[in-house]
């Protein structure tokens, strides 16, 4: 096991400096914890879709979406890096949209560990089981995490993170799940989840606008938000995507 940890650190160091194979990287992680998933992500601070570098054993890494704001709570942005945060460890209780999306990859652990605090934003390693980490995996990965963040420089989160647009981190959920769901899966405002379901029927967005009653800021303040949280970048996108899902008529602008 010891060798199989320098091993993996090697890998990770010297991959970051030169970018000579950060999947390579992430591989070996995924080998040396016997883990499903493991994911660089980097989320705002203040709201919006993380951008995320991924390796999943059996599935496409793309569709992964980042845990790190609901398992770190309140400590999100301000955490200790090199700690490791084990989602069925921590008091709140775990969010919809990540509920719905680790019960579809058949994770039953999901462990974030921070890596730094950027300006306005969290970098983190996010790590995910199948089945519960027992003692000897959670010691392991106590060994890695606070190497693992000292390597995390600027620059080398700038040759990880910064070339991926947010677009490429689409959440899951909003692929796959029905945005106007019952149990309102993407987390939607009572006004963001109105305006979603007005979209839907095929309205323009005046008249949804003007059946509101809410100035031209407030809606666009609404549709950021709602982008953001059902992984979509614009209007067109988002009525497609509830036109898909929901299965109604697309909207006019």
């Amino acid at each position: 096991m010891e060798s199989g940890v320098l091993g993996t650190i090697a890998a990770w160091c010297d991959a970051l400096p030169k970018l000579s194979d950060p999947d390579a990287a992430l591989r070996a992680l995924a080998d040396c914890l016997d883990a499903q998933t493991v994911a660089l992500t980097r989320t705002p601070v203040s709201g919006g879709g993380s951008r995320i570098r991924a390796h999943d054993v059996e599935r496409d890494p793309a569709a992964l979406i980042s845990g790190a704001r609901s398992v770190m709570g309140a400590w999100f942005g301000k955490a200790r890096p090199g700690v490791s945060w084990v989602r069925s460890s921590v008091d709140s209780p775990c969010d919809t949209q990540l509920q719905s999306f680790l019960d579809r990859r058949g994770l039953a652990e999901l462990v974030v560990i921070p890596l730094h605090s950027a300006p306005g934003a969290q970098d983190a390693l996010e790590i995910g089981f199948r089945s519960a980490v027992r003692p000897y995996r959670l010691a392991l990965l106590k060994l890695l995490a606070q190497a693992l963040a000292r390597s995390w420089t600027p620059d080398a989160a700038h040759r990880f993170l910064d070339g991926l647009s947010v677009h490429e981190a689409l959440t899951e959920v909003a692929r796959e799940v029905p945005i106007l769901g019952m149990d309102n899966p993407a987390g939607l405002s009572r006004a963001e989840y109105r305006i979603c379901l007005l979209l839907s029927t095929g309205r323009p967005v005046k008249s949804v606008q003007a059946d509101l009653g809410i100035s031209d800021s407030t809606l666009r303040t609404h549709l950021r938000n709602i982008y953001a949280k059902t992984g979509t970048s614009d209007l067109r996108e988002l009525v497609g995507t509830l036109s898909r899902l929901d299965g109604r008529a697309g909207a006019r602008a």
